[in-house]
């Protein structure tokens, strides 16, 4: 009789479970989390096989600072960590000081928690755009597994920014001009394009005055005016405040700049880059790449995303004005990009969209091996 009164009682929950789609899809998450640390035990244990690239730059910035000079010695000889803003490296500084953590485990516990964070931030946003995405958990759970959202895994600025962007621009046309401000102060000290988002997210706020249905008092008009004015300039305190700190540190506040040619990160015209890639074979893969990603952009325009893609364009101006690897990177692992695809996605039929999830599943079991082998295309 207990027993038969406990399956009761255990069968009673699935409707409560179907109310709340968030159980459903942090169980999912978790079942996620679980298969990354199966995956990775070959190679040493999820923390450790997820650190490549970029992560070693960022975690000698947590543990011991900025230099005060190239490095002038051994295979990275002059090279620098100026070209890594300061936002990420003082968050995983924080959550190794707070945790005991190492500088591996409190990068991968910080992409662990911010992409759900980012995954429903972003369903918000589609729906407050008029987008009603019919399918709350499979929309969500197809945000993490796509994938596009591979570098979310990583313990890189991907995940920190996309939550930064995508909360800057709900809050602006929310109207929490405050909250605004703040987030994009942080979006500037993140990531270099952190500024040419913050300054298309308030010249939109500002034109969206004299948008269809805006109309109102000159005072409406005016007050709208200030308060994309405002998040342009609060926003840029986040990239002049690393500046002066450059200044202090090295005498050259534009050092995060300057390092960039230890990179061989040369300026050029965009379409510059793009033909010396076309036409030269070590560069062709990156090249098809950074097109095949540039190709979402007009689409998000032809539907109306006209904030999203323009800061996806500017992204990708930016990006190729210095060279082609890692274009798609910031393009594909863009929240406004994932977002447009599916976009796409869920409205199509269920076998459709369950074939997409079941191949997406699949393509991350594969990009996350590659990674852990050092593929440097996801670099």
């Amino acid at each position: 009789m207990t027993r038969f009164l406990e399956i009761r009682r255990m069968t009673a929950v699935v409707p409560v479970l179907r109310r709340f789609p968030m159980f459903s899809i942090l169980g999912a998450y978790a079942l996620s989390i679980a298969g990354l640390c199966i995956i990775a035990r070959p190679f040493g244990g999820a923390p450790r096989a997820l650190c490549r690239w970029d992560c070693f730059w960022y975690e000698r910035i947590a543990a011991h600072g900025y230099d005060l000079h190239p490095i002038l010695d051994g295979p990275q000889a002059g090279f620098a960590d100026w070209a890594f803003f300061p936002v990420y490296p003082l968050l995983l500084r924080l959550v190794s000081d707070m945790t005991g953590m190492t500088g591996h485990a409190s990068g991968m516990l910080i992409s662990i928690v911010l992409l759900p964070v980012l995954a429903l931030l972003s369903l918000c946003y589609v729906r407050r755009k008029g987008y009603v995405a019919d399918h709350t958990v499979y929309w969500t759970i197809l945000f993490m597994v796509f994938p596009t959202a591979i570098w979310y895994r990583f313990p890189y600025t991907e995940t920190l920014y996309g939550v930064l962007l995508v909360g800057c621009a709900y809050a602006t046309r929310a109207g929490y001009i405050g909250l605004a401000c703040t987030l994009a102060a942080g979006l500037c000290a993140t990531r270099p394009t952190g500024l040419v988002c913050v300054v298309a997210i308030g010249l939109f706020r500002m034109l969206c005055a004299w948008g269809p249905g805006m109309a109102g008092s000159a005072r409406q008009v005016g007050v709208r005016v200030v308060e994309g004015a405002a998040i342009i300039a609060v926003g840029a305190t986040g990239l002049a405040a690393f500046i002066l700190y450059l200044d202090r540190l090295t005498g050259d506040g534009l050092a995060f700049s300057h390092i960039q040619y230890a990179w061989r990160h040369t300026a050029h015209l965009p379409t510059t880059w793009l033909w010396f890639g076309l036409t030269h074979k070590g560069l062709r893969v990156a090249t098809v790449l950074d097109l095949l990603a540039f190709s979402v952009i007009p689409y998000g325009f032809y539907v109306g995303w006209y904030l999203e893609s323009t800061i996806l364009l500017l992204t990708f101006g930016l990006a190729t004005s210095v060279g082609l690897f890692s274009v798609h990177r910031f393009i594909f692992a863009n929240p406004f990009c994932l977002m447009l695809i599916l976009t796409v996605i869920d409205r199509s039929s269920p076998i459709i969209r369950y074939t997409v999830l079941i191949l997406g599943v699949w393509a991350d079991y594969i990009l996350l091996r590659n990674w852990f082998y050092g593929y440097d295309l996801l670099t």
